[in-house]
């Protein structure tokens, strides 16, 4: 898979701008629209293929988040995929 982002960047902008909270907030399977949440899930795994990235996830509590989209995505094939992609990286 191709990393779209300079990951280094990524880090220092989740860090700086607190962009895993808003990822989280976007998260919410009812209160986003759902190309909103595939794009979010879609950073989010940019994110995570790299190792700070994925440190950055464990105290964000992002992961219950992540559940909670595979649980309601059943109607959305893109979101639930992309979720996938997400949970395997």
């Amino acid at each position: 898979m191709k990393l779209l982002l300079n990951l280094d960047a990524v880090t220092n902008w989740c860090q700086k701008y607190s962009l895993l909270t808003l990822l989280k907030q976007r998260l919410v399977p009812r209160m986003s629209k759902v190309d909103v949440m595939v794009e979010a899930v879609i950073l989010c795994n940019q994110i995570c293929a790299h190792k700070d990235g994925t440190l950055l996830f464990i105290p964000s509590r992002m992961v219950s988040s992540i559940v909670h989209i595979l649980d309601a995505c059943d109607d959305d094939t893109e979101l639930l995929l992309q979720t996938i992609l997400l949970c395997e990286t």
